[in-house]
């Protein structure tokens, strides 16, 4: 199934992502910049109990929903959403579950 993500600003092309219809329950056509898009996409993959390449793109910009995707469907590093994960008040959580000797809480440490 397709759904087509749009924007209400002027001069921004659709996209267009391919979905299982199984799994989808929400609208085939949604504003990319609604609040809810990410959750949609978060409960999308939760739905499938697997990683879905297909939104990631949509996921690994929000803090909070790329935490909770690494945590839960990843069940693991997601390198890619690391940028925005440390953006988020989990950011050291996500350090201490999935990076090997918390590298990154000792190179803050130097820092000081």
């Amino acid at each position: 199934m397709d759904v087509t993500l749009y924007s209400s600003k002027p001069g921004v092309e659709p996209q267009i992502i391919k979905v299982d219809k199984i799994y989808w329950k929400y609208p085939q056509y949604i504003d990319i910049n609604d609040p809810r898009l990410t959750s949609y996409c978060f409960v999308y993959s939760l739905n499938r109990y697997k990683r879905s390449p297909e939104i990631e793109h949509i996921l690994k910009d929000d803090p909070d929903w790329s935490y909770l995707y690494a945590k839960v469907i990843i069940k693991g590093r997601w390198p890619e959403a690391e940028e925005a994960i440390k953006r988020s008040k989990k950011w050291l959580n996500y350090c201490a579950e999935f990076i090997p000797d918390n590298l990154i809480l000792k190179e803050r440490k130097n820092d000081y």
